[in-house]
């Protein structure tokens, strides 16, 4: 049996052994999609003197409402980037989540570590837990709080806090995963126009769906106006990237398999199934009901159904059934496109999904369908972005919808 990583010694620095430093290469992976145990995530913090993202898997702490990073090998290379950072960073876990993480003292460390013991006792038994306090930090099994509070200061701890905002560079994208258990109410956003006057845009989602308990929202900056990004966006195809339809293909497998046990009186037509487009406006009639638009800025569609389920049929509904349907068994999902400008000649391009569920087991069941599909939904958008990115690089007459000779 191989022993725990010892970082027991009474040092500021304890630097893990190589043979440890190569799981990040295997640990940043799994956490990000989610397939690590449930406390793992990725820590992302621009590095201090190189500029680049530097990634950590780390165990999230929860103690008394809060989150907490508790920094193992002392003052390791996270801690001296995230400081150099004031605090800013990125927690990553199937989604991103801009975070300010504010370093706790080390005379009220003591709980926090007593928490990471108990919870380490939790996922992996007593004889585990017992190498891991002797190993983690030179105690013994039956360790007190003032036991903890003497090896404090050699041990960093970070209380998360989490940000609203995007908190990050627009160059370079943002994406994140918000959920609120007691369903977030509606908001404006602040856009800038062209002239550096700041204008309130309500959310034409908001209509729709204003109170919801899941929402993934990926950004992006890109160099065109609002009004050219939002016309670029609808009409992009996304089956020109082929892994894309490979990603779709395997996301409605189950559905096509519970179609052939069923034999052809079901409808199991995928998006990756038998079409030659993929574009937002092909959803409509594969589920998706078109709620509303802003030509030029805004377009929701919505869909109420039990995606857990392997063949899921989407009833048509309108803007106002969508909104006041709250049948248990179902959850309602509405996807938003939105072009804002930025700046003067430039826009943000956002896509927001957003899930609201009226009961317990319905959220039980997709809690456990997103474990799943989560992964290749964000993959999928995040190349969506960049194939838009291509595309609008592109010089006009080249691209599909400006053929040789228009205007």
């Amino acid at each position: 049996m191989i022993d725990p990583q010892d970082y027991s010694a009474r040092t500021s620095y304890r630097p893990p052994a190589a043979w440890y430093q190569r799981l990040n290469h295997i640990g940043v992976p799994m956490t990000r999609l989610g397939l690590a145990p449930r406390d793992a995530v990725t820590l992302e913090v621009r590095g201090r003197t190189s500029g680049k993202p530097r990634r950590t898997p780390i165990l999230r702490t929860a103690y008394q409402g809060d989150d907490y990073l508790l920094a193992l090998a002392g003052q390791a290379q996270w801690v001296r980037n995230v400081r150099a950072a004031s605090g800013r960073a990125i927690i990553r876990r199937r989604g991103a989540q801009h975070v300010h993480l504010e370093e706790v003292p080390a005379e009220h460390r003591a709980p926090m570590i007593a928490e990471y013991l108990r919870r380490g006792r939790e996922r992996s038994g007593a004889a585990a837990a017992t190498q891991q306090a002797r190993y983690y930090f030179g105690l013994g099994p039956n360790a007190t709080l003032d036991d903890i509070t003497a090896i404090a200061p050699y041990y960093p701890v970070f209380r998360i806090e989490y940000r609203t905002d995007s908190g990050g560079d627009a160059a370079t994208g943002v994406e994140g995963l918000r959920t609120n258990p007691s369903r977030t109410q509606p908001r404006d956003l602040d856009s800038v126009t062209s002239d550096g006057e700041t204008a309130v845009a309500q959310l034409l989602i908001d209509q729709f769906l204003p109170r919801y308990d899941l929402a993934v929202v990926h950004a992006h900056v890109f160099r065109v106006s609002a009004a050219e990004c939002y016309r670029a966006a609808g009409e992009l195809d996304l089956f020109r990237a082929p892994f894309i339809r490979i990603l779709l293909d395997v996301r409605g497998l189950p559905q096509r398999v519970a179609s052939a046990l069923r034999g052809p009186a079901g409808d199991s037509t995928t998006p990756g199934q038998s079409r030659a487009t993929f574009r937002v406006k092909d959803l409509v009639g594969l589920g998706w009901t078109q709620l509303g638009e802003i030509p030029g800025s805004q377009l929701v569609l919505g869909q109420i159904s039990r995606p857990w389920e392997p063949i899921t049929t989407g009833s048509p509904v309108t803007g106002e059934q969508f909104s006041t349907m709250d049948r248990p068994g179902f959850v309602k999902i509405a996807i938003s496109l939105r072009a804002d400008p930025y700046g003067s000649g430039s826009s943000i391009l956002t896509i927001e999904t957003r899930v609201a569920i009226s009961d317990e087991e319905s959220r039980r069941r997709f809690r456990r369908y997103w474990l799943l599909i989560g992964p290749f939904s964000a993959a999928i958008r995040r190349m969506a972005m960049r194939l838009l990115a291509a595309e609008l690089r592109r010089p006009l007459r080249g691209r599909p919808d400006h053929p040789q000779g228009a205007a």
